[in-house]
Protein backbone atom coordinates (compact mmCIF):
# COMPACT_ATOMS: atom_id res chain seq x y z
CA UNK A 1 0.00 0.00 0.00
CA UNK A 2 1.45 3.30 -0.99
CA UNK A 3 2.32 5.70 1.48
CA UNK A 4 -0.13 8.85 1.39
CA UNK A 5 -0.55 11.89 3.20
CA UNK A 6 -4.19 11.55 3.16
CA UNK A 7 -3.95 7.85 4.69
CA UNK A 8 -1.49 9.40 7.70
CA UNK A 9 -3.69 12.37 8.54
CA UNK A 10 -6.62 9.96 8.73
CA UNK A 11 -4.78 7.34 10.78
CA UNK A 12 -3.01 10.38 13.18
CA UNK A 13 -6.52 12.02 13.47
CA UNK A 14 -8.14 8.20 14.55
CA UNK A 15 -5.22 7.90 16.91
CA UNK A 16 -5.58 11.34 18.62
CA UNK A 17 -9.48 11.11 18.94
CA UNK A 18 -9.58 8.00 20.79
CA UNK A 19 -6.99 8.80 22.62
CA UNK A 20 -8.94 12.14 23.73
CA UNK A 21 -11.88 9.91 24.16
CA UNK A 22 -10.23 7.76 26.28
CA UNK A 23 -8.67 10.31 28.59
CA UNK A 24 -12.31 12.17 28.86
CA UNK A 25 -13.89 8.79 29.53
CA UNK A 26 -11.52 8.23 32.12
CA UNK A 27 -12.11 11.68 33.68
CA UNK A 28 -15.66 11.39 33.61
CA UNK A 29 -15.57 8.19 35.61
CA UNK A 30 -12.97 9.30 38.02
CA UNK A 31 -15.48 10.99 40.19
CA UNK A 32 -17.86 7.99 40.43
CA UNK A 33 -14.31 6.05 41.64
CA UNK A 34 -14.09 8.55 44.32
CA UNK A 35 -17.64 8.23 45.39
CA UNK A 36 -17.94 4.64 46.07
CA UNK A 37 -14.23 4.78 47.42
CA UNK A 38 -15.74 7.37 49.64
CA UNK A 39 -18.99 5.79 50.58
CA UNK A 40 -17.05 2.01 51.34
CA UNK A 41 -14.34 4.24 53.20
CA UNK A 42 -17.10 5.85 55.58
CA UNK A 43 -19.25 2.87 55.54
CA UNK A 44 -17.70 -0.67 55.45
CA UNK A 45 -17.17 -1.23 59.28
CA UNK A 46 -21.46 -1.04 58.94
CA UNK A 47 -21.36 -4.11 56.46
CA UNK A 48 -21.80 -7.61 58.13
CA UNK A 49 -24.01 -10.71 58.20
CA UNK A 50 -26.19 -9.50 60.50
CA UNK A 51 -27.08 -6.77 58.38
CA UNK A 52 -28.43 -8.97 55.64
CA UNK A 53 -30.06 -11.66 57.72
CA UNK A 54 -31.62 -9.70 60.56
CA UNK A 55 -35.24 -8.87 60.27
CA UNK A 56 -35.57 -4.61 60.81
CA UNK A 57 -36.15 -3.27 64.36
CA UNK A 58 -38.64 -2.02 65.75
CA UNK A 59 -39.66 1.73 65.42
CA UNK A 60 -37.35 2.95 67.94
CA UNK A 61 -34.82 0.36 68.39
CA UNK A 62 -31.27 0.48 67.02
CA UNK A 63 -29.70 -2.62 65.01
CA UNK A 64 -31.61 -4.45 62.78
CA UNK A 65 -31.00 -5.67 58.87
CA UNK A 66 -32.43 -5.93 55.38
CA UNK A 67 -33.51 -9.31 55.75
CA UNK A 68 -37.26 -8.54 54.27
CA UNK A 69 -35.52 -6.32 51.34
CA UNK A 70 -33.60 -8.32 50.12
CA UNK A 71 -36.22 -11.55 49.90
CA UNK A 72 -38.87 -9.45 48.54
CA UNK A 73 -36.49 -8.19 45.89
CA UNK A 74 -35.90 -12.03 45.17
CA UNK A 75 -39.59 -13.32 45.34
CA UNK A 76 -40.38 -10.22 43.26
CA UNK A 77 -37.22 -10.82 40.64
CA UNK A 78 -38.54 -14.56 40.65
CA UNK A 79 -42.17 -14.29 40.12
CA UNK A 80 -41.36 -11.90 37.30
CA UNK A 81 -38.69 -14.24 35.93
CA UNK A 82 -41.21 -17.11 36.44
CA UNK A 83 -43.99 -15.51 34.20
CA UNK A 84 -42.23 -13.41 31.97
CA UNK A 85 -39.67 -15.70 30.70
CA UNK A 86 -41.83 -18.32 29.00
CA UNK A 87 -43.77 -15.00 27.76
CA UNK A 88 -40.79 -14.04 25.91
CA UNK A 89 -39.66 -16.64 24.28
CA UNK A 90 -42.88 -17.34 22.79
CA UNK A 91 -43.33 -13.92 21.72
CA UNK A 92 -39.64 -14.36 19.68
CA UNK A 93 -40.52 -17.90 18.50
CA UNK A 94 -43.70 -16.48 17.41
CA UNK A 95 -42.11 -13.25 15.31
CA UNK A 96 -39.40 -15.09 14.02
CA UNK A 97 -41.26 -18.29 12.63
CA UNK A 98 -44.96 -15.90 11.87
CA UNK A 99 -43.23 -12.53 10.20
CA UNK A 100 -45.69 -11.73 7.44
CA UNK A 101 -49.14 -12.54 9.42
CA UNK A 102 -51.15 -9.96 10.92
CA UNK A 103 -50.59 -11.03 14.29
CA UNK A 104 -47.26 -10.81 14.54
CA UNK A 105 -47.65 -7.32 12.88
CA UNK A 106 -49.75 -6.58 15.59
CA UNK A 107 -47.56 -8.34 18.13
CA UNK A 108 -44.41 -6.06 16.63
CA UNK A 109 -46.04 -2.88 17.38
CA UNK A 110 -47.24 -3.95 20.69
CA UNK A 111 -43.63 -4.84 21.42
CA UNK A 112 -42.45 -1.75 20.18
CA UNK A 113 -44.29 0.37 22.49
CA UNK A 114 -43.45 -1.44 25.84
CA UNK A 115 -39.83 -1.32 24.87
CA UNK A 116 -40.84 2.24 24.61
CA UNK A 117 -42.46 2.73 27.95
CA UNK A 118 -40.07 3.38 30.81
CA UNK A 119 -40.26 0.14 33.37
CA UNK A 120 -40.97 2.42 36.18
CA UNK A 121 -44.59 3.14 34.64
CA UNK A 122 -44.93 0.06 33.36
CA UNK A 123 -44.09 -0.87 37.38
CA UNK A 124 -46.34 1.31 38.86
CA UNK A 125 -49.22 0.67 37.02
CA UNK A 126 -48.74 -3.57 37.29
CA UNK A 127 -48.91 -2.58 40.91
CA UNK A 128 -51.83 -0.73 40.98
Amino acid sequence: MPFSAHYFLRKTTSIAMLSAAGILSLAAALPFFFIVFYVFQRGGAALSWELLTELPPAPGESGGGLANAILGSAAMTGLASLFGIPWGLALGVCLSEYRKSRAARALRVVVDLAISAPSIVIGIFVYS
